[in-house]
């Protein structure tokens, strides 16, 4: 049996391949993420390698997979789906595109529930499944890096101690806090290793920017559940980057830092393993060891395998009505009437399911149209109160620990929904895209971009006036913890 799993992330992708229980790691970049150039991609390894997969795992690991946790009060599972469904349309990304996503639930008390819940654009699904036909392969499970690490961190914890696993990709990092077998914290940061290590050296300021976040999601953690601490941390990371990295991060937070271990599950050396390539290797080990998801990954692919049920029952129907016509040629013409009938009622069924369909087109415009509104009072009502819980002494603090020399700012002001604008003067355009530059890795400013630059004169001396509009960064953990004290 020949088990291939491929990773997806922005910039490249990376594959583990069992092949006669040895198991082979690679990576090869993909610069645009498109169904032919990804197709090319897959036809490259299977060539390269000399195979032909028994099954083909996807592993995603991409800035555009929304990853998001929510506490909620108690309420129904359709109440549930509403409200995930109008957080990934707020977005952008999904907005006008179709997509898929995938829900688990964790009860915090008697009253509240934590959602933890991933989307992923049909785009990119259908751009997998077009590559998988490509080498004609059983497609056996698209899933979310780090999501399918937990059943591996599971194994490697006696289910009485608090576990984190820490996983730090190119421009983003995940936090995910456990007890037992049970996810009860999921955070993300914009934040990744490019942001702090370039060419083997640190950023040690964005480094210890990044340690402080971890300390403080710790910390927030210990005081919702009353906990001492957090007792062992995972770190996954690409080591070839950062070799020492785990052991930099663990004199930083003052606790040991881990390697997951996979040598128990799948022949290889731990001390040669890249973590980076977990994202690959967890579908194989899952698969192999049939570990159970708490995230149910296979409802990226169910619509697509039903219609392959459907295809498959269809073709053993056609087939068992040839060889019975063929041995039964006189009962032919009850057959033909029968599926002249059947005909007949599968366009009325057709029928009745458009005529349904425009109905139903009809009402999620209604529904669309009352979510709109409701979304544009509940962001209204989000903002003021947030305005009225932000400790201003941090983001002033922050806003004048980052800015350059050779500038000044003239004004500063917010908006009731969240729009920081900043006015100032320079005599170097270059502090001022310092400044824009800065401002984005703020962990209380996100989306900056210019309002307007102008260039005057002073005593012969050129400045530049300019305007920044910034968007106050969303820290649910940092206004929970303020809620605890």
């Amino acid at each position: 049996m020949i088990l291939l799993s491929i990773g997806i992330s922005n910039q490249e992708i990376y594959y583990a391949l069992l092949k006669k229980r040895e198991l082979l790691l690679g990576r090869e970049p993909l610069s645009e993420f498109t169904s032919a150039a990804f197709a090319q991609l897959i036809e490259k390894i299977v060539k390269e390698n000399n195979i032909s997969p028994s099954k083909i795992f996807f592993s995603i690991f991409r800035e555009d997979t929304l990853i998001h946790q929510l506490t909620l009060p108690k309420m129904s599972k359709e109440e549930v789906e509403e409200v995930i469904r109008g957080e990934i349309e707020r977005l952008p990304a999904f907005a006008e595109k179709e997509y898929k996503y995938i829900y688990s639930l964790f009860n915090l008390d008697e009253r509240r529930i934590r959602v933890i819940f991933c989307a992923l654009s049909q785009e990119i699904i259908e751009a997998i499944i077009e590559g998988v036909k490509k080498i004609k392969t059983p497609l056996e499970s698209i899933e979310i890096a780090p999501l399918n690490f937990l059943p591996l961190v599971y194994k490697l914890t006696d289910g009485k101690k608090d576990g984190a696993l820490v996983v730090l990709d190119g421009k983003i990092s995940y936090v995910v806090v456990f007890f037992g077998k049970e996810c009860r914290l999921f955070y993300s940061a914009g934040v990744g290793i490019d942001d702090f290590f370039f060419k083997g050296k640190m950023d040690n300021l964005t480094f210890s920017n990044w340690v402080e976040e971890l300390k403080r999601i710790f910390k927030s953690y210990c005081v919702e559940y009353k906990k001492e601490s957090v007792e062992r941390i995972w770190l996954v990371w690409d080591e070839e980057k950062a070799p020492l990295l785990d052991q930099t991060l663990s004199k930083e937070i003052g606790k040991e830092v881990e390697k997951i271990d996979i040598t128990e599950e799948i022949k290889v050396s731990q001390e040669e393993f890249n973590s980076f390539y977990l994202g690959a290797v967890s579908p194989i080990i899952s698969y192999l060891k049939k570990y159970h998801h708490r995230f149910p990954f296979e409802a990226f692919l169910r619509e697509i395998k039903l219609k392959r049920a459907l295809k498959k029952g269809s073709l053993l129907f056609l087939a068992y009505l040839i060889i019975v016509g063929f041995l039964l040629g006189n009962m032919m013409s009850i057959f033909r009437t029968k599926a002249e009938k059947e005909k007949k009622r599968l366009k009325e069924i057709n029928s009745k399911i458009t005529r349904l369909e425009k109905q139903t087109q009809e009402l999620r415009k209604r529904r669309e149209e009352f979510l709109r509104i409701r979304e544009n009072l509940l962001r209204q009502a989000f903002y003021v109160r947030r305005l009225n819980r932000v400790s201003w002494s941090k983001v002033f603090g922050e806003v004048a620990e980052n800015l350059p020399r050779n500038l000044a700012l003239s004004s500063f002001s917010v908006s009731e929904k969240g729009e920081v604008k900043f006015r100032g003067e320079s005599f170097k355009i270059e502090s001022i895209a310092e400044l824009m530059h800065k401002i984005d890795h703020l962990t209380v400013l996100k989306d900056a971009k210019f309002d307007f630059l102008r260039e005057s004169k002073i005593e012969d001396k050129k400045i530049f006036n300019f305007g920044i509009l910034a968007q106050l960064r969303r820290e649910p953990l940092e206004l929970k913890k303020n809620e605890k004290k």
